[in-house]
């Protein structure tokens, strides 16, 4: 058996789904699966299927926001 481990550094969330989050490159990762999701393309325009439904990349974008960093001493 055959184990991996992928580290991805992720910087943006999704505000209707915290679950949902973005790396630099824009790909998009489901936190609780632990899954990256795939980009799909229906006519000429890009996206992602959230929550069961289709969404553009135009607006994902506008949903969009920084994740916050806890400043923790410890």
């Amino acid at each position: 058996m055959t184990d991996f481990i992928k580290e991805v550094s992720l910087v943006w969330e999704y505000k209707d789904d915290l679950k949902y989050k973005f790396d630099r490159s824009g790909n998009c990762y489901n936190i609780k699966s632990g899954k990256q999701l795939k980009r799909t393309l229906i006519g000429y325009t890009e996206g992602y299927c959230l929550k069961g439904k289709f969404k553009s990349l135009h607006q994902i974008r506008t949903k969009l926001q920084k994740i916050r960093t806890i400043d923790c001493p410890f």
